[in-house]
């Protein structure tokens, strides 16, 4: 009996040294697991911020070139707002600017950068056409006045259109010698007509008017909108014109009309 008793006290202390062991053991393991992967994770860190430390220099220095090049093309100054660079998507590198003499958001515009054979970025650009978005509304201000007394409008072109077929000092009147959607992109013009101008809001007249713009060179989509409201009228700039609330809806009537010439003017 006394023999058994000693022998059980032994197993159970040989188990507790055991366990005690394993413990130790498993702590040892713990602790150098830990370092390595505290180890690991710090040099991916320092690779991780290395990686984007020097995308961030790259988009500096794309940045600059690209600055370079408006400045160069424009004699103006310009503000970069965003540079996003090439992906498994695209191969060419999009940015956003502004010239530094109107920082409005409507005469934000695009360039593109695309690597030639040599590894040189070239640069294209939408600017030729904000530079030339004046001159076509002081073009066709006169007619549309002809026709309706109390309006505002907006000629608008696509911002995304880049273009290397303009050159950089562009007159309108080059615009007459190139082809519409093809050469450069087509001008969207936006009219608001305030309430007192609804008896002139008519098909014939407003037909008549893009017969006189059509003549006149103008090709493109024409949007008309006479309010009911004259605070919604005076609510509307240039930021604002393509914004459309159901107030707006609710309380005035437009007609879209698309002028492909002079014999074909599309009205709905």
């Amino acid at each position: 009996m006394n023999k058994n008793k000693t022998e059980s006290k032994k197993s159970k202390r040989w188990i507790w040294i055991f366990l005690l062991v394993l413990i130790i053991m498993l702590s040892v393991f713990q602790i150098i697991a830990t370092s390595i992967l505290n180890k690991y994770y710090e040099k991916e860190s320092i690779t991780v911020q290395n990686v984007q430390d020097k995308q961030e220099k790259s988009k500096d220095i794309i940045k600059k070139d690209a600055l370079k090049y408006l400045e160069e093309r424009y004699g103006e100054e310009f503000v970069i707002t965003s540079v996003r660079g090439r992906s498994y998507a695209y191969d060419y590198i999009n940015m956003y600017a502004y010239p530094k003499s109107h920082q409005e958001e409507a005469y934000e515009f695009k360039i593109q950068g695309r690597y030639n054979e040599e590894g040189i970025l070239e640069y294209t650009d939408s600017y030729v056409m904000i530079k030339l978005r004046d001159d076509y509304e002081a073009y066709v201000d006169p007619i549309i006045d002809e026709y309706f007394d109390e309006y505002k409008f907006y000629i608008d072109f696509d911002s995304e259109w880049m273009t290397s077929n303009i050159p950089a000092n562009a007159k309108l009147e080059d615009l007459w010698e190139l082809k519409a959607n093809i050469d450069y992109p087509l001008p969207r013009l936006i009219i608001y007509l305030r309430p007192s101008q609804s008896k002139m809001f008519t098909k014939g007249n407003i037909i008549d008017m893009s017969k006189h713009l059509a003549l006149k060179g103008f090709r493109g989509p024409i949007y008309i909108t006479c309010y009911d409201i004259d605070s919604l009228f005076e609510a509307k700039n240039r930021n604002t014109k393509r914004e459309f609330t159901s107030q707006e809806a609710n309380n005035s009537k437009w007609h879209n009309v698309f002028v492909n010439d002079e014999e074909n003017i599309d009205y709905r």
